[in-house]
């Protein structure tokens, strides 16, 4: 679900390649990855009387973490200011048909340490985000 949407997102805003979701590739030293991490309890208006308009007015609260892996650092230290820019601060947006009301970033990036792939070391970061996104 979530992760398909970043995805086309990533790709189709930002240009990025080599995206997968909820796999991280051993043979790329140059790759994304997007896990959808669970979430938060789901957001229940107060006031309502039907259980149809409590399902027509929820908001479900996932979380996401983007895997970033990059060969060089600069480029990675870049890539994280682009994907950060695109992604935190999504509002009142509909991607691949799902209507986002806010994606915003949980924590900086972080550096996870070299990681040794088919094609040679990489840098690998986490970025963490969680979105709201209307049922």
């Amino acid at each position: 679900m979530i992760g398909l949407d970043i995805k086309t997102y990533l790709s189709t805003v930002g240009g990025f390649q080599d995206i997968s979701v909820n796999y991280v590739s051993e043979t790329k030293s140059n790759a994304i990855s997007i896990m959808e991490t669970g979430g938060n309890t789901p957001v229940r208006p107060h006031g309502i009387k039907t259980e149809t308009e409590v399902i027509q007015n929820q908001i479900d609260r996932p979380t996401f973490q983007i895997i970033l892996r990059r060969s060089d650092k600069p480029t990675a230290e870049q890539d994280i200011k682009i994907i950060r820019g695109l992604l935190d601060g999504i509002t009142l947006q509909d991607i691949n048909g799902t209507r986002y009301i806010s994606v915003i970033q949980t924590a900086t990036a972080a550096y996870l340490g070299k990681v040794r792939t088919d094609e040679g070391d990489s840098n690998e970061y986490s970025l963490n985000f969680e979105a709201q996104i209307k049922l």
